[in-house]
């Protein structure tokens, strides 16, 4: 507007109101994700992905052990183990795994909302060794991919908590 310009009217007056209120709002609204939530997210993600994994242990059925691990075997090698106690094993292992996933989850949402800096990077850490030993073990029969997403994602988020200390409460 220029400086010869005049108001005349109410409505002139009213209109420049609005524009005066208009220019003076905030640029923008809008929240920028930052890298605590951005780890949460991969703790989440890695510790559901976790639980579905458990979950497996827990399905395996009887059968499905005494044809895939041959029992007979270790029988003549002087070990008296039966698919049951095997079975066992699978559900104590279950249980402890879907235990530490949760704790993963736990964090991941300590570290969305940025709360209890140490936990949150604690957290996931038990979860990553387990699926760590798991890995190896299974590497050599060629059913990992689904541990090695987990284990980047767990890396990732563990190290994106360890760098954003400074953005926790």
């Amino acid at each position: 507007m220029s400086a010869n310009y005049e108001l005349k009217t109410e409505e002139d007056k009213e209109e420049q109101k609005e524009l005066d209120k208009i220019q003076n709002l905030p640029k923008s609204n809008s929240k920028k994700i930052q890298l605590p939530q951005i780890a949460g997210i991969f703790l989440i993600i890695a510790g559901v992905l976790a639980i579905l994994i458990w979950l497996r242990l827990f399905t395996v059925d009887i059968e499905i052990i005494e044809k895939t691990m041959e029992i007979r075997n270790t029988e003549q090698l002087g070990y008296n183990i039966t698919s049951q106690q095997i079975k066992s094993v699978y559900n104590i292992c279950g249980t402890i795994g879907i235990i530490m996933s949760v704790l993963a989850i736990l964090s991941g949402f300590l570290s969305i909302n940025k709360k209890k800096w140490g936990i949150a990077f604690i957290g996931g850490i038990p979860l990553l060794i387990i699926i760590l030993i798991l890995f190896t073990v299974t590497i050599i029969a060629g059913i990992a991919w689904d541990l090695l997403v987990m284990i980047i994602l767990l890396c990732l988020g563990i190290f994106i908590i360890l760098k954003s200390k400074n953005e926790f409460r």
